[in-house]
């Protein structure tokens, strides 16, 4: 934790990208195999949401 308290504010942004990347990758594989399709889609919106917020947090920063 002490790690990402020395980041400046466009590294952590930067950091919360990558992970929602990712996370939208496992959630679009897992919605063509899974069950819960429709959750999985929210999911999915959520973090467009999320990006949009961060999107508009690094034009402020």
């Amino acid at each position: 934790m002490n790690d990402l308290e020395k980041k400046d504010t466009r590294e952590l942004l930067d950091m919360v990208y990558i992970r929602l990347e990712l996370l939208e990758k496992d959630v679009s594989e897992m919605a063509k195999s899974e069950g819960s399709r429709g959750k999985l889609i929210a999911i999915n919106e959520l973090t467009e949401e999320i990006r949009d917020i961060l999107n508009i947090i690094r034009t402020k920063c």
